[in-house]
Parts: structure tokens; C-alpha cells; sequence
């Protein structure tokens, strides 16, 4: 089946647009914290951390929101947490 210019203005539209949301990273707003730099507020691994977030998701004490972070040169959608209510 032979293209059609139309289909490769398709093509590039969603190329584009699957390029320019890949390299964009989000700002994360005062108040979230990622699970690294939880732990490292309460002096325990980031592992830890996350798992303690987790629970604290589970128990409606804390909020997560996934922000997408520039990781090398991937952009990573990151879980945040912040207390819930805020």
C-alpha cells in the first residue's frame, strides 16, 4: 500500500509530538518530595523510603503524583508524595 503525503503529515504530527513530550520534564512544586530525598530526611535508604510513602498512600496520610524528571537523558515519570490535604 503505497503512503500518501497525508499519511506521512500523520506521521511526523506524532513523531513530534511523541518526541517533544519525551524530552520534556515537569517542575515539582514546592512540597513534593520523591523517595530518595525522603529518605534522606529521615536517615534511611531510598527503598525504605518508598516503602514507607507507599504505606502512608495506603493509610490516606500521604498524596502521590508521578512527575516526569530528566534522568541522563531519559525523562522518567517519578512518584512524589506530599501529605494529603495540602
Amino acid at each position: 500500500m503505497a503512503h500518501t503525503n497525508k499519511n506521512k503529515d500523520d506521521i511526523d504530527w506524532i513523531d513530534g509530538l511523541t518526541q517533544r513530550l519525551s524530552l520534556e520534564a515537569d517542575e515539582v512544586p514546592d512540597g513534593w518530595l520523591n523517595a530518595r530525598q525522603i529518605g534522606e530526611k529521615i536517615n534511611r535508604s531510598r527503598q525504605t523510603a518508598a516503602r514507607l510513602a507507599r504505606l502512608g498512600v495506603e493509610a490516606g496520610r500521604l498524596t502521590m503524583k508521578k512527575f516526569r524528571i530528566r534522568s541522563g537523558q531519559r525523562v522518567l515519570p517519578i512518584p512524589h508524595y506530599r501529605e494529603a490535604g495540602k
